[in-house]
């Protein structure tokens, strides 16, 4: 951190700020190109700047000036930058002469070793690689090679395919279940919002602004605040209940119950996690990025399910 540097490198902002406590309109992708280039201009005679940069497949601007403000900074200045992205032409052709690495390639040795654990779990698994080995051992792979190292692909692609297990599906309805999962984020967030049973789209909705609302969002604090249906006494209660409120009787079977249905509306979008003592459970997303998917999602599909 050198909040010292602030008016070297965003003189206008800062003076603005200082000045009349007005922050000025937003940035410009220009002006943002600018202000980092004055901001590795000023560090990079300090201290040595490395700088880790994700997701430039997510930039919406010209790909052409973003490839070209990289190429201008480390030929300009001692620094050392790490670019992650999906292998877009656009950024092959670019850094093709640079050192490279793929995700995949490192962790498949991991996510191989967390699939069979998962598969070996399950009782209907074992039965079925008695009878079809070669097939059952041909699903682990396909699941690891149709994940290409995004562990959260692996999990879900995991989940979707052991219930299937538990559903009695057969080889080639377990095959299909894997080809029928999109292979981007965005697209199986999508899916697993098709799979909610209509009856259960409302509740899920409830469950989401509950998620949102709440000051510590514990799977029993959810039990209770569920008995109402009622939306704005629910969400209320969220703000306003307190760890220490609680004075129920048999809270793991409501616990039990509450999983069960926040399992069956939300479909894995949210999910019940324990802390590392066992004994408190909460009410967390997925993952960060079905958060971003919901504030994306076109919400004349499932108005109340935006957060």
């Amino acid at each position: 951190m050198s909040p010292g540097s602030v008016p070297a490198v965003s003189p206008t902002r800062w003076e603005a700020l200082s000045l009349f406590n007005k922050d000025p309109k937003d940035f410009t992708e220009g002006k943002l190109h600018g202000t980092l280039y004055r901001t590795v201009e000023h560090l990079s005679t300090k201290f040595r700047v490395s700088l880790f940069v994700d997701g430039l497949d997510e930039f919406n601007g010209d790909l052409k000036s973003l490839i070209g403000l990289f190429h201008m900074l480390v030929s300009k200045f001692p620094i050392k930058v790490c670019l992650s992205s999906r292998p877009w032409v656009e950024f092959e052709a670019a850094f093709m002469a640079k050192p490279q690495l793929k995700v995949e390639e490192l962790t498949r040795s991991d996510i191989m070793a967390y699939v069979t654990v998962k598969f070996c779990e399950n009782p209907y698994f074992s039965e079925l690689q008695l009878r079809q080995q070669e097939n059952a051992n041909k699903l682990i792979t396909s699941i690891v090679s149709k994940a290409s190292g995004v562990f959260l692909s692996v999990k879900l692609a995991v989940s979707s395919l052991l219930a299937g297990l538990n559903y009695g599906d057969r080889m080639e309805d377990l095959e299909r279940r894997l080809d029928l999962l999109p292979e981007e984020l965005e697209q199986l967030y999508e899916r697993m919002l098709d799979t909610i049973d209509p009856f259960y789209k409302e509740h899920a909705a409830q469950y989401s602004q509950l998620f949102r609302a709440s000051l510590e969002p514990l799977l029993i604090h959810f039990s209770i605040a569920d008995e109402t249906a009622d939306e704005t006494a629910l969400t209320d209660f969220a703000l306003r209940i307190s760890p220490r409120f609680w004075l129920v009787e048999n809270i793991s079977s409501r616990e039990r119950d509450m999983q069960r249905r926040i399992n069956s509306r939300c479909k894995g979008l949210l999910e019940v996690r324990r802390r590392p003592e066992g004994r408190v459970a909460t009410v967390q997303y997925l993952h960060k990025t079905v958060m971003e998917f919901l504030e994306r999602v076109d919400i004349r599909q499932v108005p109340s399910l935006r957060i």
